[in-house]
């Protein structure tokens, strides 16, 4: 264990908080030395994943890489993000923190500190943050980001240039000012995230209309790796690394339309195929169709099945480099999937998590403590220092290091939940979830201004919030108890059982004690309108648009709950 210190500047933002100085003054700390034997880190980071989607939690999808990954690492049976949304998710990833600690512009627009915030799309990551990649960078590792990162809202702030949504992409013009767009986006991710190289960045999404022109909106998982790629080849042995790979699966838009898709044409212009690292698109299809066995091919197998490449083609990089001897790579995804996406339910909330040691007979062992998205860094922190280093710093994000070890690991005492105005806790079998809408809303409610109840994100129109409350009976329900052991899909509020009264004031007094540590006000006391019948009348509106204007959706699709 190294106990010498060097000293590093770093923004108020970023790590003690230290009330009497003003927001932005320069505070010193103290960073931690390496460990002489420091790994190497990959962390592969899912997008909208059930933990079933995996092997490792019974899953039936193509994922022999994944699959075997796991069964030679540690398998977390109960895994969480804290909002189950691709932004907050990744900023807690990135920065150990809470969404609702975020102080970026927008966010501090749109939620006053004297009002309740509503964490949805807004945590932007600031240059002002000490977040994954300008920590380990200052560590003395070198850094790496690539792929999807969902953490800087408009990309037209960083005057980017424009090009028409229906441009041809094919055109040498049109490449080359795909090109400079491209470089100027890293450029940015760079800046703003810390880690010395940003390579293949996708801004948000592929089939975000305005983000990408209309032959680039399908998934190009070939590009994505060539990041991945290049920058494994550009790290020196003799320094520890930190790869950050954030991959677009199993996200929309559908993964079976990629595969027809042309995989030269990427959001970077045209490109090169990994062709020795990653199979073709052909041949792709031709193992899809095989195995599907005369059934229809799915989004979610294909996206599994090309992410599942994907990470054969970054292992086969580590293996020809010989930099897989030292390397902990951890795999989760950001949230899981609907009917609990953008919520505080556990369908969205729980994820799929596995860590390996790369190079080692492996340990195949399963951990039923639980974990949380924002501990990673922590982790990884006190791994690279072997040292407990991330107790010096304010983060929400417990460290799960001795879970890798051979030692007792008991986890976290309790999950925290933080989506749009929800906030829950989750403990043993119990989860509580608490609704407070705004007295910004409130107030325009009981003034006529607003016809009809927003969701519990506070839009008219989220796509999530429709597929939940059409789903979930107690969605509106301002308290909220469930017992996951008889109830795994939430369906009986026990908040009014007398049964559960003590459990229910338990876990309602920590979530209490949590929501008292943040700037803004979050009251435990539901307003008087909040259960009236006049707001009850109100929220017939926002029910009445059920689920067909998603264009994404199919109503009906997820039979909830589903049959065993």
């Amino acid at each position: 264990m190294y106990s010498l210190f060097r000293n590093v500047f770093v923004g108020f933002c970023s790590v003690l908080p230290i009330l009497a100085l003003p927001l932005f003054a320069k505070v010193e700390l103290e960073l931690p030395e390496l460990a002489e034997d420091a790994p190497n880190v990959i962390v592969i980071f899912g997008d909208d994943m059930s933990p079933d989607y995996l092997g490792a939690y019974g899953g039936k999808r193509p994922t022999p890489t994944l699959d075997t990954l796991a069964s030679r690492g540690v398998v977390f049976d109960q895994a969480y993000c804290v909002a189950s949304m691709c932004t907050p998710s990744r900023y807690s990833l990135l920065t150990a923190k809470y969404p609702g600690r975020c102080r970026s512009e927008e966010f501090m627009a749109e939620n006053p500190l004297d009002d309740i915030y509503s964490v949805g799309w807004n945590t932007e990551l600031e240059e002002s943050e000490l977040s994954m990649g300008r920590l380990f960078t200052r560590l003395g590792y070198q850094t790496g980001v690539v792929g999807k990162w969902h953490l800087s809202g408009d990309p037209y702030k960083i005057d980017v240039p424009e090009i028409a949504t229906d441009a041809d992409v094919s055109d040498p013009e049109i490449q080359a000012l795909l090109a400079e767009r491209q470089a100027l986006l890293e450029a940015h991710v760079q800046k703003v995230s810390g880690f010395e190289q940003a390579r293949s960045i996708l801004w948000a999404n592929f089939d975000v209309a305005g983000m990408l022109e209309e032959n680039l909106r399908v998934h190009n998982f070939e590009w994505i790796l060539n990041g991945a790629l290049d920058f494994l080849d550009s790290v020196e042995r003799d320094r520890p690394f930190l790869m950050y790979f954030a991959s677009t699966s199993v996200h929309g838009p559908n993964h079976v339309e990629a595969l027809d898709g042309d995989p030269y044409l990427s959001p970077a212009g045209r490109i090169e195929l990994p062709l020795d690292y990653y199979p073709t698109r052909e041949q792709i299809k031709k193992d899809m169709i095989e195995r599907a066995n005369g059934s229809e091919l799915t989004h979610i197998d294909v996206g599994m099945y090309m992410l599942d490449l994907q990470v054969a083609g970054i292992l086969k990089k580590l293996e020809e480099r010989d930099l897989d001897r030292n390397t902990i790579l951890l795999y989760l995804s950001d949230h899981g999937t609907e009917p609990g996406k953008a919520t505080s339910y556990v369908r969205g909330t729980k994820v799929p998590f596995f860590a390996t040691r790369l190079g080692d007979a492996g340990v195949s062992k399963r951990q039923s403590g639980i974990v949380q998205v924002c501990d990673v860094l922590p982790t990884i922190l006190d791994l690279a220092t072997e040292s407990e280093a991330s107790a010096s710093f304010d983060w929400d994000g417990e460290s799960f290091a001795d879970a890798l070890g051979d030692g007792e690991f008991y986890g976290r005492d309790y999950a925290y939940f933080e989506n749009g105005y929800t906030r829950s806790v989750l403990k043993g079998d119990l989860h509580y979830i608490a609704l407070r809408y705004p007295n910004s809303i409130l107030s325009r409610l009981q003034k006529g201004e607003l016809a009809e109840v927003p969701d519990h994100i506070g839009t008219f129109d989220n796509g999530q919030a429709s597929i939940t409350m059409s789903l979930v009976p107690s969605y509106w329900d301002a308290d909220q108890l469930y017992d996951l052991s008889s109830d795994p899909y939430e369906m009986n509020n026990r908040f009014g059982d007398s049964s559960y009264y003590e459990q229910g004031l338990v876990l309602r007094g920590i979530l209490e004690s949590v929501v008292d540590g943040f700037e803004h006000p979050f009251p435990m006391d539901v307003d008087p309108f909040q259960g009236s019948a006049e707001f009850e009348s109100l929220k017939e509106p926002r029910l009445e648009k059920g689920t067909e204007y998603i264009y994404w959706y199919t109503p009906g699709q997820i039979k909830w709950p589903p049959s065993e």
